[in-house]
């Protein structure tokens, strides 16, 4: 096993004071962890050079900062108006919230039409649902959503490549953008990180930009929002309620968060769960 904080305890003259030490080390930790997405705690216990008491110390100090999460062993990227966390920890944040919501966006759905969806969890749920209303046509910057319907002959896929991005297995940049303004899709269907009094963010400026893509390249453009988005903000702004035709949450989302979505004449629904 490796040794706990090596070398601290008897490093003798000249050698950087323990907390010093532990400072350092957990702002590489974090630094590795944004950078790889996530860590499972064994990579970091070989990584630095740590016991696991000491790496779960460690997490559990970031985790008191807001700058990972840990799940099952694994350390994530907290989402924040910095980062997003990983498309697999999204998958099972908010689960029977996004699956209600769904089903309730799934009546906006005909066999026939073309749906445009982002990356987020929200759209892969949604995708899950309407996969039986064929025949349909998915565009999507989404490896994981290409997966997804790719288990499903009936359904057309286009796929809106680009620079890829592991952490959120997607696809980003200029030639994204450009294949998605390309498009014309009938519906549209996308989640936001953080939303804000009247307006919606994300952390990540070319994700921002594939978003407000999306909302330019539909007839009818719907938001895919649970209670955890808002309230909260982030760095990039999307854009204003106003940009959305439909929004649906699921039950335990405030009236004060959906009011500005109101004023602005967009059509609520709420799921039942």
């Amino acid at each position: 096993m490796s040794t706990d904080e090596p070398g601290d305890a008897s490093a003798g003259a000249g050698a950087a004071p323990r907390g010093a030490a532990r400072s350092d080390r957990l702002h590489r930790l974090a630094e590795a962890v944004l950078e790889a997405g996530s860590l499972p705690v064994d990579a970091i216990v070989d990584r630095f050079g740590v016991s696991t008491m000491t790496a779960y110390r460690d997490v559990a100090e970031l985790e008191r900062q807001g700058v990972v999460v840990r799940s099952k062993g694994v350390v994530v990227a907290a989402a924040s108006s910095l980062n997003e966390t990983t498309a697999r920890f999204r998958l099972t944040q908010q689960v029977e919230a996004k699956a209600a919501i769904a089903l309730a966006a799934r009546e906006l759905v005909r066999p026939g039409m073309s749906l445009l969806l982002d990356d987020s969890s929200s759209g892969l749920a949604l995708l899950r649902a309407v996969a039986d209303r064929v025949p349909l046509t998915i565009a999507t910057h989404s490896q994981v959503t290409a997966r997804e319907v790719e288990a499903h002959p009936a359904l057309e896929l286009f796929v809106a490549g680009g620079s890829y991005r592991r952490a959120t297995e997607s696809f980003y940049g200029p030639a994204t953008t450009a294949a998605i303004r390309a498009l014309h899709a009938d519906v549209s269907f996308m989640s936001v990180t953080a939303i804000r009094g009247d307006t919606a963010y994300h952390p990540y400026e070319e994700v921002a930009e594939v978003k407000r893509a999306m909302l330019e390249s539909a007839q009818l453009r719907v938001l895919l929002a649970d209670h955890s988005k808002f309230g909260r903000h982030a760095l990039h702004v999307i854009g204003p309620a106003s940009q959305w035709d439909v929004v649906v949450v699921d039950e335990a989302t405030r009236a004060e968060h959906l009011a500005p979505f109101r004023d602005a004449g967009v059509r609520v629904i709420t799921a039942q769960s």
